[in-house]
This record gives C-alpha cells, structure tokens and sequence, in this order.
C-alpha cells in the first residue's frame, strides 16, 4: 500500500537522520552570508552570550552549522536541536524554557532572531524580545503552515 512500508521492515528514525546528515548536498543548498558572519562576530565581541537553537536534528544542524561556518560563533553546548528538547519543540514554551535553563537565563533577558512567525509569537507571548528573519519566501510549507514572515506582526520587535 503506497506510504506504507513493506511487510518486517521497521522505520529507524535514527538511520534517516544519519543518512541525510551524511548524503544531503548541503553546500548546494545553502550558503554563508558573508555579512551575517560578520554580524555574529560584532556580538561575540561584544560578549553576548549565543545559542542556536533549531527545530532540525543535531547531526542535520552541525552539518548546517559547518557549511554555513557558524561553529565559530556557537560551542557545542550552545547549539541546541530538537532531540535536546523532546518531546517538546518550537513554538512550545516547554521547549524554550529547556535551552533558556540550559543555558542559565530567563526569557526576559533574551533575544529571538527566528525566521518563523509563529516561533516569533511564542518568544514574544515568554517575554522574550524577537528579531523577525525575512528570507522572502512568501510561498511553499510557510504559506501552507500560515507562517509567512510578517514584519508588521505586533511579536516583531
């Protein structure tokens, strides 16, 4: 039956994590931003303290953190994936308060850079400020989820 899998065979969530983290041409599909880079430096330098923080699993976010050249700016213990959180994820507030504890700060003290709205709204509705990332794609799983990027949105700082 189509979308089922064949009769003794078991899903292993485990492999299709390892196997997109290792086959996936990421360097095809995304690129560092040169100006970001520098961005991120500027508050390194300043001394703010940094997570990252994605709804991806953490081999598929190391390897974008490694293509995008973001390692620099994130140690180990300040990048933070979905596995790190479960069952909770993004936009849950249980999801937040686990990195925000992990990390010793509270929402008041923190700053969101999202490219999700609904992520915005949630860090917003915490008392975290938020910084709306607009990649300018209007359309696809966005537009489908009813998340496109709004600047105008009362979440965005």
């Amino acid at each position: 039956q189509e979308g089922r899998l064949p009769e003794g065979k078991h899903f292993d969530k485990d492999d299709l994590d390892r196997y997109w983290a290792e086959n996936l041409q990421f360097e095809t599909y995304i690129k560092p931003n040169e100006e970001f880079l520098k961005v991120l430096g500027e508050f390194s330098a300043a001394g703010f303290k940094m997570i990252l923080f994605s709804n991806s699993t953490r081999r598929y976010v190391m390897k974008c953190c490694d293509v995008l050249k973001l390692r620099p700016f994130f140690s180990d213990d300040r990048i933070f994936a979905v596995d790190d959180v479960l069952p909770a994820c993004k936009p849950e507030v249980a999801a937040f308060n686990k990195v925000l504890d992990s990390v010793g700060s509270t929402a008041a003290k923190a700053v969101m850079f999202e490219d999700s709205i609904k992520n915005c709204r949630a860090a917003k509705a915490m008392g975290m400020g938020t910084v709306l990332i607009d990649e300018g794609l209007a359309g696809g799983e966005a537009l489908l989820l009813e998340d496109t990027a709004d600047a105008s949105d009362p979440a965005v700082d």
